[in-house]
């Protein structure tokens, strides 16, 4: 029996509402809305601004006609790092729950990172891998076993550096910030990275016309792609950016600092093979609601490859 059901994901930078199909236990999404209320640009003491509370009503009311012309209301609302940090939090709670008349729930980081983790494991059924979520005000690792939650984001990185800075500038700052993390548990496996960075970094390699997130999803990101991306899109003036599938509605403004944060964990990470899960927590939101925890399998431990000989003579030297 096939039924439909609503997610919300109200993130740091973007709000995004997925209507899926509940079919013989496989979620399959059908309808993907975005909008930009970009909640992570907090005003002095912390709260989201009466500007950005504005742009949230705007953007849900466009979600709420949209659930209406469906019958449907959401069976999930989840709101990451921008309220989790919000001096103000139960004011944006009480306006997206009068918006969408369902109850949000602020998530911790945690489960942020395992919800994009089973969105991954769910729709490619594949274990042993480590997830990478990059969102506006925080990023995410996550394997089966293992959870970290990073407070920084394409979102807040851009408002200390701007929207296009030089690579060595952001790189030497993310590697010394890094440096507090343990990235052992996800180090050595095949790595899915999510979220909107990732999703524009597969849109625009692929030179789509138009962004459907299932459409990309399991994009190989080949070694250099993110350097060379990270390059075009800085050489583009902003007007030619923000034209660009994926970068819409003030993307464009954080993109390249997102790419420069998924390139520097990646290089902790030493990944053997680097795809885009472009479905993310929203999927996952609606994955642990609906579906029965996915069949366990075999995740060993990654384990870092031995260093040859020649290496290990050169340093005895």
């Amino acid at each position: 029996m096939r039924s439909l059901h609503a997610v919300v994901d109200i993130g740091s930078n973007s709000a995004k509402l997925m209507i899926a199909a509940l079919e013989d236990g496989k979620l399959t999404p059908l309808v993907e809305r975005v909008g930009t209320p970009r909640l992570g640009e907090l005003g002095e003491s912390g709260e989201v601004t009466p500007q950005a509370l504005d742009r949230l009503d705007r953007v849900l009311g466009r979600f709420r006609q949209t659930l209406s012309n469906t019958g449907l209301k959401p069976d999930r609302v989840v709101m990451t790092e921008a309220v989790r940090r919000a001096a103000n939090r139960d004011e944006v709670v009480e306006r997206a729950e009068r918006a969408l008349r369902a109850r949000p729930e602020i998530i911790s980081g945690e489960e942020e990172a395992e919800l994009a983790w089973l969105a991954v494991r769910v729709r490619h059924g594949v274990g042993g891998f480590a997830c990478l979520d990059v969102g506006a005000g925080s990023s995410e690792l996550s394997t089966k076993r293992s959870r970290l939650s990073i407070p920084m984001g394409a979102l807040s990185l851009a408002r200390e550096t701007g929207p296009t800075p030089q690579s060595g500038e952001i790189r030497t700052m993310l590697r010394e910030r890094l440096d507090a993390y343990d990235f052992a548990p996800f180090a050595w496996r095949p790595v899915f990275v999510s979220g909107g960075t990732a999703v524009a970094l597969a849109a625009i390699s692929l030179g789509v016309e138009r962004l459907v997130p299932a459409e990309l999803e399991g994009f190989v990101v080949e070694e250099g792609l993110i350097d060379r991306t990270a390059t075009r899109l800085r050489d583009l003036s902003e007007p030619v950016r923000s034209a660009m599938p994926g970068l819409e509605e003030g993307r464009s403004a954080i993109v390249v600092p997102g790419l420069q944060m998924i390139a520097m964990v990646l290089e902790r990470l030493h990944p053997v093979s680097v795809k885009v899960s472009a479905l993310g927590v929203r999927y996952g939101a609606l994955a642990k609601l609906l579906l029965p925890p996915p069949e366990e399998l075999d995740e060993p431990e990654a384990v870092a490859p031995p260093e040859e000989p020649s290496t290990r003579r050169r340093r005895r030297r």
